[in-house]
């Protein structure tokens, strides 16, 4: 028995280092993947909820809804969207809905916004993009 748990604390160990090399935390759900930056994530769970929270950004996943989370070097499932010739007025939407404002987006063209996954909606197209 002590070694069965020697050897689970082994890899437990080796686990966790290993973790610490990936950037990113990746929550597959029903709407997509959805990257958060690893360094300084602490999840907790609440009412039927995971909690994500790593300092710059906090999501909530129903547990519900979450079918997996993995390590990851790369921002998967995400694109970033390069802006078109002329320059428009676009809504831009937190992932989960929340409306952030109007912007003026085209060629050249830098939103005011922190680090992180927005949908930029215009003339009845809806666009993802990343701001690193």
């Amino acid at each position: 028995m002590r070694k069965v748990a020697l050897m689970f604390l082994l890899a437990l160990t080796y686990s966790a280092a290993h973790a610490e090399t990936y950037e990113y935390l990746v929550f597959t759900t029903s709407a997509g993947d959805i990257a958060m930056k690893a360094e300084g994530m602490k999840m907790t769970f609440s009412d039927g909820c995971l909690v994500a929270a790593n300092g710059d950004e906090t999501r909530s996943f129903a547990l519900s809804d979450l079918s997996k989370f993995c390590f990851s070097n790369e921002t998967t499932g995400v694109k970033t969207v390069s802006a078109g010739q002329g320059t428009e007025i676009v809504d831009v939407y937190t992932l989960s809905g929340q409306k952030l404002g109007r912007f003026p987006y085209g060629a050249g063209a830098v939103l005011p916004l922190p680090q992180g996954t927005y949908i930029v909606r215009s003339d009845g197209t809806a666009k993802t993009i990343v701001v690193k």
